[in-house]
């Protein structure tokens, strides 16, 4: 049984957290935080430790479940994937229509999106996103709205988020050890969507951003244009290596660093 209760997991390589809110008139109330240290388990968004890893995660959804009421209700959570394993790519269907005097319908959408999904799956095991960023039917204009129009194509640019199907199992058995009687897992959503969709405008997103996203053990780069993501990368190297840099370089301890 679900309610308006939300609940998300950022598990980065320093920490874990938790945050809990109920929808209330478009805003998000804030319920319950939790927080435990996951230094040391994963490396550069890696997990290297599934037990101590699966603890943390543990720990930070035992923090919230203390908070929360409606124990005898079951809840889910969402929680975030990165790592340098990440690819995005753009990938591009393309559909010879029948008759290019006759207005494309939303069945022939959804047709070209299926051909998409089957073309990508089968190169890529594990597709954590495929996104439509953009359709042109013949010469036209790229559009997000292709119904209605007329020509004797379609074509339909996907934005596509792969990852590792190894790590992401590993993440995936994590997450079910941590599991409580009442929360349990849900979706997974890589990094930088999930963190535009909380910092950047409409506005941002619409104009052209570069949003980066420095981790201790990641740091996360994406461009997002006209709504969409146009590209992401994640560089293995994060907070930790500048802090050793700045510590080594003036010769001081790393909590001054």
């Amino acid at each position: 049984m679900r309610d308006n209760l939300i609940i998300g997991l950022d598990i980065g390589s320093s920490h874990v957290r938790a945050v809990a809110g109920r929808q209330n008139n478009g805003q998000l109330d804030i319920i319950a935080t939790g927080k435990s240290n996951t230094s040391g388990y994963l490396l550069h968004g890696n997990i290297v430790n599934i037990n101590k890893t699966s603890q943390a995660i543990s720990d930070v959804i035992s923090q919230i479940e203390t908070v929360i009421s409606g124990k005898n209700k079951d809840y889910y959570f969402s929680s975030n994937l990165s790592g340098n394993h990440i690819n995005v790519f753009l990938h591009t269907s393309t559909k010879l229509r029948k008759n290019s005097n006759e207005a494309v319908s939303e069945k022939e959408i959804l047709e070209l999106n299926e051909e998409a999904k089957k073309a990508i799956a089968e190169k890529n095991p594990c597709v954590l996103h495929r996104l439509p960023i953009g359709f042109r039917v013949g010469s036209l204009p790229e559009t997000m709205e292709p119904v209605g129009q007329i020509g004797d194509r379609i074509e339909g640019d996907f934005m596509v988020v792969t990852a590792s199907l190894d790590k992401f199992e590993l993440l995936k058995k994590a997450l079910r050890a941590a599991e409580s009687e009442h929360i349990k897992g849900g979706n997974l959503y890589f990094s930088p969507l999930a963190t535009s969709s909380t910092i950047l405008s409409s506005e941002e997103k619409q104009e052209g951003v570069v949003l980066v996203d420095l981790g201790s053990g990641t740091t996360e780069i994406s461009i997002f244009q006209n709504n969409r993501l146009k590209h992401a990368t994640v560089l293995n190297w994060g907070g930790d290596l500048l802090t050793e840099d700045i510590q080594s370089g003036l010769e001081i301890s790393r909590d001054h660093a």
